[in-house]
């Protein structure tokens, strides 16, 4: 049976829930106030009601008449704890006190409790309480051991015609201060609520005006509140406010008339309510700041039924996103704008149906929606749950952000990144395949990266991929190689050498190989200007190298050849110029004249030059001599001396 009162803090719910419930309660509350005021209740309804109530205050049981007394619907007090119904009905309070008589061994306990329905002038009504003991064995069967402590209470509606006093101890008991005036609005009464409120004894407040107990700012406004109740007695509920100290003070007062004719007294009610109301006041400003930042947000937000997704309400951002209004997205469900065949909106659907299963949030997911005007958008949508404290229910929310920009830009970068890829593959087929060796570097340990086919035939078969250069190949940092890399990595600078020799271990034990290589170390940036790497570039001219140097070998040895000819020519003419008698020097088989020496070229008046024997006689003149005679015949060309050893 659901009760009509919220359980006592700490025994069914937390103080948070139980002080949840006191907006439903509040219109009962003032009616049991004003009961409590008032000696008498209206007549009607079963004259008698029964409880049956355990001794720790817990109520097992209640007959219609006692519901009838205590004006709740049947069923609705099984199981509450009379702590918790006290607060809010005097009847309550009055079996509080009787079971505290019985416990304390008083069999017969007489109560008075006043209630009077509101606005009625029906005479007062008198309550008696009396409660017993049930004894186990002669009340309810001695076998049920569940039973004991049990007590059974009588309540018994009286009509009266002179107002009976309420027990001070039972106002004493209320939370809220209160106070009997009379029709000069003079205290006549007070609880102890109302003694600490005032700061002012009992004793020191009886017989007082209004304008002594409360301060100046606070009773002026009192005055105007209690004004229809002392004259024309009517209830009075309202908010009085002061300003006292420097310090805003708030009042909540209920005021009822008591008496038959005017003027009437007054039976006043109050509670400071100072702290309620700056938290009131700090809970709109933090609300209308949590509205400003939500509305402001750069990002959508957007509150929904978990089970509908129908939107119930979005911000501006996420109206911008899904370009529409609040009042076209408010009719539109989130459901709808999800397409159906996309794999991440089917993820979306499916944390929705969590959601309205009580699953806990979800991480964000990426997912396109399609907006009232057909556009397409891509969001970043984090999907929860927003709970009510008041009643446990809870709408879903969502965080919407839109990524369409940042998806094009991926797309975009991917698609860059593809070509880059395959313009990456392109030129290191080109670099593999290039006739120069080119080896790549990284990092200050100079990691080979990338190493091609003319490299390999160059340094020989050796692991090279991610390893240090000292690692691949330990006669570089020997010749100094390691540290031209380590100067190009620093300063960005190229390096170029050409014809350099390079010793290289081909195969490990095996002697080393002489090579020659033309090289340039460039620098490697990355897109922030940093250098990463080298690239070491170049070109094997080991046989150029070797055909030069045999090309100079060559030339040398002409050069000697020439130099010994020349040197033989001069010792030849030395020792034609020695000798007495004409020399001709003439190549065999031409007869082309050579040299002559200085006495052949006085016979003949000068250097005889001709190129071939045949020619001769066009050269020379002469005659056979014939019996010691020369002959008038002249010289064929080819019976001249010369002509004739050279045949």
């Amino acid at each position: 049976m659901t009760s009509a009162f919220p359980p006592s803090p700490g025994r069914d719910e937390s103080p948070h829930d139980a002080a949840s419930h006191a907006g439903r309660w509040a219109a009962s509350a003032r009616e049991d106030r004003r009961a409590a005021a008032m000696p008498g209740c209206v007549a009607g309804g079963p004259p008698v009601g029964v409880a049956h109530l355990h001794l720790d205050g817990r109520v097992l049981a209640l007959d219609e008449g006692m519901y009838a007394l205590f004006g709740e619907p049947h069923g609705s007090l099984e199981g509450v704890h009379l702590d918790d119904a006290a607060p809010v009905l005097p009847l309550a309070i009055a079996l509080q006190r009787v079971l505290h008589a019985i416990r304390a061994g008083d069999a017969h306990v007489r109560f008075v409790v006043a209630r009077r329905r509101h606005g009625a002038a029906e005479p007062h009504v008198l309550v008696r309480v009396d409660g017993r003991r049930l004894d186990v064995g002669r009340d309810v069967p001695a076998s049920d051991p569940s039973l004991r402590g049990l007590v059974a209470v009588t309540a018994v509606r009286e009509r009266a015609t002179v107002a009976q006093p309420v027990d001070d101890a039972v106002l004493d008991r209320i939370a809220e201060s209160h106070a009997v005036l009379d029709a000069t609005r003079r205290c006549r009464r007070l609880n102890r609520a109302a003694e600490r409120s005032l700061g002012i004894e009992r004793h020191a407040a009886l017989g007082r005006s209004i304008d002594a107990l409360f301060p100046a700012a606070i009773a002026a406004a009192l005055h105007a509140q209690l004004d229809p109740v002392v004259t024309g007695g009517h209830d009075a509920h309202g908010r009085v406010r002061g300003v006292i100290d420097g310090r805003v003070m708030h009042l909540d007062l209920d005021a009822y008339p008591i008496g038959a004719t005017p003027p009437f007294g007054v039976s006043l009610f109050w509670r400071d309510v100072t702290a309620v109301v700056s938290t009131d006041a700090a809970l709109r400003a933090s609300e209308a700041r949590y509205r400003a930042v939500i509305e402001q947000a750069a990002i959508g937000i957007g509150r929904l039924d978990p089970h509908t997704t129908r939107w119930l309400e979005v911000n501006a951002a996420l109206c911008r996103i899904l370009g529409a209004p609040p009042e076209a997205l408010v009719t539109r469900t989130l459901r709808a704008m999800l397409d159906a065949d996309d794999p991440a909106s089917a993820a979306a659907v499916a944390s929705l149906e969590a959601l309205a299963a009580g699953a806990p949030p979800t991480p964000a997911i990426d997912v396109p929606l399609t907006r009232p005007d057909g556009h397409r958008v891509w969001v970043r949508m984090t999907l929860s749950l927003l709970y009510h404290p008041a009643d446990g229910s809870a709408d879903g929310l969502a965080i919407v952000e839109d990524i369409t920009a940042e998806r094009e830009a991926a797309a975009l970068r991917a698609q860059q990144l593809a070509m880059a890829e395959r313009e990456r593959a392109r030129l290191a087929e080109l670099f593999q395949r290039s006739p120069t060796f080119a080896v790549v570097y990284r990092g200050p340990e100079h990691r080979v990266e990338f190493v091609n086919q003319a490299a390999t035939q160059l340094i020989g078969e050796r692991p090279a991929l991610g390893r240090p250069l000292d690692e691949v190949a330990p006669e570089a940092r020997e010749q100094g190689f390691t540290r031209l890399l380590d100067h190009v990595l620093a300063t960005g600078e190229p390096v170029e050498f050409f014809e350099t020799p390079v010793w290289l271990y081909r195969e490990a034990g095996r002697s080393r190989v002489l090579r020659y290589v033309d090289m340039v170390f460039t620098p490697l940036r990355e897109p922030d200007g940093r250098v990463s790497g080298v690239l070491a570039q170049g070109v094997d001219v080991t046989g150029h190298v070797f055909a030069r140097h045999e090309v100079e070998r060559l030339l040398t040895d002409s050069q000697a050849a020439r130099e010994a000819e020349d040197h033989e020519r001069r010792r030849l003419r030395a020792v034609l110029a020695a000798i007495p008698v004409g020399v001709i020097v003439a190549e065999a088989p031409s007869g082309r004249i050579l040299d002559t020496n200085e006495a052949m070229a006085r016979i003949w008046g000068g250097a005889p030059h001709t190129d071939a024997a045949s020619g001769y006689s066009t050269e020379w003149h002469g005659f056979p001599f014939a019996d010691g005679r020369p002959t008038r015949r002249p010289y064929q060309s080819h019976e001249w001396p010369v002509a004739r050893c050279l045949a």
